[in-house]
């Protein structure tokens, strides 16, 4: 996708385009903010100008239909590639390959663009392989670190690149994102209420995974005061098993619903709330969570989420979240 189809993200794309018109553009980038706002697609629309044959009509954009523009944009471009993690973690073995790919000569390209996404999730060795090349990248080669938990990054790698934020989108741009991705028409309002500014999230509702998160989410406010600890470590085991990334996927929409509990309560208006299609599901959980409690709790998944962000144990992280969120229930305060 050329810079001029890419919707929002005027500061970013204004760094980017200004480093190639002066021929500046940087060996290594960290593009970092919130997931699913875009920072992939503008990766990738950075490699295709580099590497685009048909610049005629705007020297300062890709045609995104010459050779290399198109097999950038299909994934198949031999020298423009993207590294993801294996079970959650970017490892050595990884990031190996990527080095002995980067210190070869671009086979076909102009540049050779390396894109490392969820780069926070390098253990230390993988990070520490990183570091030289980081520091003096192959000439003709580029690498884009992309994060939305930079501060997870050792200093010493973030020292090393040059950062590029990204920030939420707004509403309307997200629904024009929407609409280019061919979202029913119908469900354009509802999705980008829920995306937080990150189209990436709301498509990602549509069907799929995080839909069962989301359901997931709906049944633990049912569950809610759980009567003893049997039942609660029972339910915390089998939902620990799920990747990490889908725990925090279900602790972030249960955090989404007691927001939107909190805020009817609050205004007496569901117009306000986010989950609209689901609004009479959560309504019917509303005696549960009341004043000080629906607050509590909303600190409670908060810190939860933290502690999975900083790699506490899942299991034991569920099971003292949905024993402190019956505390309440129980014994009001």
């Amino acid at each position: 996708m050329s810079f001029q189809k890419i919707i929002g993200h005027n500061s970013a794309k204004k760094i980017l385009l200004g480093a190639f018109e002066h021929n500046r553009v940087a060996g290594t980038y960290l593009f970092s903010g919130p997931e699913g706002v875009g920072k992939r697609r503008v990766a990738l629309s950075l490699a295709q100008l580099l590497n685009c044959e048909n610049r005629t009509s705007d020297p300062l954009d890709a045609c995104g239909e010459c050779r290399p523009c198109k097999k950038i944009r299909e994934g198949v471009h031999p020298d423009v590639f993207t590294v993801s993690p294996e079970k959650a973690v970017l490892k050595i073995e990884q990031i190996r390959q990527v080095l002995d790919v980067m210190a070869l000569q671009p086979y076909e390209a102009r540049h050779r663009v390396a894109i490392i996404d969820y780069a926070d999730t390098m253990n230390d060795s993988a990070a520490n392989a990183f570091l030289k090349t980081l520091e003096e990248p192959p000439a003709n080669s580029h690498i884009i670190l992309i994060s939305s938990r930079p501060s997870a990054l050792l200093p010493t790698i973030l020292s090393r690149c040059q950062a590029v934020t990204f920030q939420p989108l707004s509403l309307p741009e997200v629904k024009e994102v929407l609409a280019t991705e061919g979202t029913d028409p119908e469900q354009l309002d509802f999705l980008a209420a829920l995306s937080e500014g990150r189209p990436g999230r709301a498509l990602s509702l549509v069907g799929g995974e995080e839909e069962q998160n989301r359901r997931e989410a709906l049944s633990i406010l049912g569950m809610v005061p759980w009567e003893n600890t049997a039942s609660v470590s029972a339910y915390a085991e089998v939902l620990a098993k799920e990747p990490v990334e889908s725990v925090v996927s279900v602790l972030r929409w249960l955090h989404s619903f007691l927001r939107d509990l909190a805020v009817f309560e609050a205004s007496g208006d569901n117009s306000l709330t986010t989950n609209t299609d689901l609004w009479y599901d959560i309504e019917r959980f509303g005696d549960r969570f009341r004043g000080i409690y629906v607050l509590a709790c909303l600190g409670m998944v908060h810190e939860t989420l933290e502690g999975l962000r900083r790699n506490a144990n899942r299991q034991l992280a569920l099971e003292a979240l949905f024993i402190k969120m019956s505390e309440p229930a129980h014994n009001p305060v």
